[in-house]
């Protein structure tokens, strides 16, 4: 996310064309306008509309980089490649967290449809609380999971037999059984969830929300402050 001023802020269109996704808007928006939306879409101004369109979730080009599929709303879907080919090989590398963007004054981010996993090493004394699943085909680590557990509610707690454990959440195209390949699925929808501040700048204010130079939220209502005064001066004429 960059910080910039009102006056490049108000360039930003209401929505970007974006190939075979059709017309995106905020908080969804292009890498040639990262400004304009909270999660930049690379892709989007290839002259063949059927060209791959992606987003970069890393640091770097290599890391994380993900094929959007759909886009609706505060909803991205996307294709994990390197996921899919762990799923396929029954490959341990499959669980990890996906790196989502930081939480921000202007939204957080969710992955949608996942389940909760602990991965433990073998060194550690653990017993699971009942009902949870033990996946032992990875060398050095223990897998558990709760097959009720998925989409992790509200007020969710670690269990302290686990406490020792990485936790990590990773995204589900079926309910859970006791082998977590036949469930993990790579795709992945990413829920874009505004922040009350933004939300009531965009609701209520007319605004669009924005980062300051500290990175402290921002309503920008530029445009509307515009609007009102062609709408004074039209009365006035």
């Amino acid at each position: 996310m960059l910080h910039v001023s009102a006056q490049e802020y108000g360039r930003c269109p209401t929505s970007f064309s974006c190939g075979y996704l059709g017309n995106i808007t905020f908080p969804f928006t292009v890498t040639k306008s990262p400004h304009s939306g909270v999660l930049a879409l690379s892709g989007c101004d290839h002259n063949d509309t059927t060209a791959i369109k992606s987003i970069q979730l890393g640091k770097t080009p290599s890391e994380q980089s993900l094929i959007v599929t759909y886009v609706d709303r505060d909803i991205i879907t996307v294709i994990d490649e390197a996921q899919r080919n762990n799923l396929r090989s029954k490959n341990c590398r499959a669980f990890h967290n996906l790196t989502l963007p930081p939480t921000s004054s202007l939204a957080s981010f969710y992955i949608k449809y996942n389940i909760t996993m602990f991965k433990c090493n073998h060194s550690l004394s653990v017993t699971p609380p009942k009902l949870y699943v033990k996946y032992a085909n990875c060398s050095g680590y223990n897998i558990y999971y709760d097959p009720q557990n998925v989409d992790k509610p509200p007020g969710f707690k670690v269990p302290s037999s686990l406490a020792q454990c990485t936790v990590f959440q990773v995204a589900t195209r079926d309910l859970p059984s006791y082998d977590p390949f036949d469930f993990l699925s790579p795709g992945i929808s990413i829920e874009v969830q505004l922040s009350d501040d933004c939300n009531k700048c965009r609701r209520h204010q007319g605004g669009r929300c924005q980062l300051d130079i500290h990175g402290k939220f921002l309503c920008d209502q530029g445009s509307r402050i515009w609007l009102l005064k062609i709408l004074v001066l039209g009365v006035g004429v």
